[in-house]
């Protein structure tokens, strides 16, 4: 994982440039896995991954050193996954998708709505696309907050730990105004927060 923001969540051009040019050097090796909110979550080969860790330069957010490889984190969402979306569709060739009961927003920001969802698409894109393509949870966010418009961003959990990326993709968008974290920090300390966490 590596910041695409400084101390603000404000865009840092000169991380996004970083990014791109390690990307661009190393075509099969390194991979976008997730669109973060202010991060890049990186995957890819075990050399590619050791590339990341020793190419990136070194940046420090509050008490958090970057980059570091997220504990778990294969190379979900990239090409070096296609092989288990192959058998995904093969072995859960029989799985029932049905109409979702409230709107699904996917991992590019499209919309599956109860009234209008086109089932072969829900299924090619979960047992296919979300597999083996980079996960745009940046997208999922800004469309639910431009088509729904809400009072607040409820997030379920568990724990809060999506809470800063949500607020950088509303920094992002300029919702309610926010420039900036210190914005952000104001408007959740008022009587009207833009975000909400459960912390289950």
């Amino acid at each position: 994982i590596y910041p695409l923001v400084d101390e603000e969540w404000r865009r840092a051009p000169a991380a996004e440039a970083a990014v791109t040019r390690l990307l661009a050097s190393a075509p099969g090796e390194i991979f976008p896995s997730i669109h973060l909110g202010g991060y890049a979550v990186l995957a890819g080969t075990p050399a590619g991954v050791t590339r990341l860790l020793k190419e990136l330069p070194p940046v420090k957010l509050g008490t958090t050193s970057y980059p570091f490889r997220l504990a778990q984190h294969g190379p979900y969402h990239t090409p070096l996954a296609r092989s288990v979306a192959a058998r995904a569709r093969e072995q859960l060739a029989r799985l029932d998708f049905r109409p979702p009961t409230i709107t699904l927003i996917d991992g590019r920001g499209s919309r599956f709505t109860p009234a209008a969802t086109d089932l072969e698409a829900l299924r090619a894109y979960t047992l296919g696309a979300q597999i083996d393509t980079p996960y745009d949870f940046t997208a999922s966010v800004r469309v639910a907050t431009l088509e729904y418009a809400p009072e607040r961003l409820v997030l379920p959990g568990p724990g809060n730990t999506l809470g800063g990326v949500c607020a950088q993709v509303l920094i992002a968008l300029g919702w309610r105004g926010l420039a900036t974290r210190s914005d952000f920090e104001r408007v959740q300390a008022s009587d009207a927060p833009v975000l909400e966490s459960l912390r289950r």
